[in-house]
């Protein structure tokens, strides 16, 4: 999904996709459902991209994970630069339903009220057996997730889709509280998959908000596939 976009945010930055197990190349691996494994895998695989200025950006349930990775980069002593979430409430907003406890059929039901599914997946019933598992991962992480809430002291912006069920004004404003360097939020005219369906004025935003951060640095960081 990220690779074509740097020709979007110019020859100055490097775009370094992380993929979790369960997912495009590590398939063969079980999907990590629960928030303090997945970071002791990604931890050590984002410290050793931190020489250059380097911003954290998450989509969805990722926005929540690239927020708690942020926070353990800052304990570590090795802190990004900023972070960028994408089709996410902030984490001080409780996830109230149990979806990961339902039935594959109602699961799925559960999905796609919320523009959960893209059609294409939907109108594959083998396509949605093989993603289960993912999804029911991402679901459980994401309402197992037990935040301390704690400020970072990096700016933070976000980019939404006015017609997303699963985000709202009053919520994506609360991002601010967790900041002390608050960069705004980006409205696109999407649902939930916008990066997919308005993918111009996606990267339009991105790129945006990455020129906003005003971060600058001599070295460009070499191409990498590794995490």
């Amino acid at each position: 999904m990220v690779r074509d976009w740097h020709w979007a945010l110019g020859p100055t930055v490097d775009v370094v996709g992380v993929t979790p197990p369960g997912r495009n190349t590590r398939l063969n691996e079980r999907p990590l459902d629960n928030m303090p494994d997945l970071q002791q895998v990604l931890l050590p695989l984002v410290q050793e991209e931190l020489r250059l200025p380097t911003i954290l950006m998450g989509y969805s349930i990722g926005a929540l994970v690239a927020y708690e990775l942020a926070l353990r980069l800052a304990d570590a002593g090795t802190p990004a630069s900023a972070l960028i979430t994408a089709a996410s409430l902030p984490p001080q907003i409780p996830r109230r339903i149990a979806a990961r406890l339902l039935d594959d059929d109602g699961f799925l039901d559960y999905l796609i009220s919320l523009d959960g599914m893209p059609p294409e997946v939907v109108n594959s019933p083998e396509l949605v057996q093989f993603l289960l598992p993912m999804l029911r991962a991402d679901i459980t992480l994401g309402e197992t997730y037990n935040p301390d809430n704690r400020p970072l002291d990096i700016p933070i912006a976000c980019i939404n889709g006015l017609r997303d069920q699963h985000v709202n004004p009053q919520g994506i404003a609360r991002w601010q509280e967790l900041t002390s360097q608050w960069h705004g939020s980006h409205w696109i005219d999407g649902r939930h998959f916008f990066l997919q369906t308005e993918q111009a004025e996606f990267l339009q935003a991105l790129s945006a908000c990455v020129d906003g951060f005003k971060l600058v640095h001599d070295e460009k960081r070499p191409s990498s596939s590794r995490l």
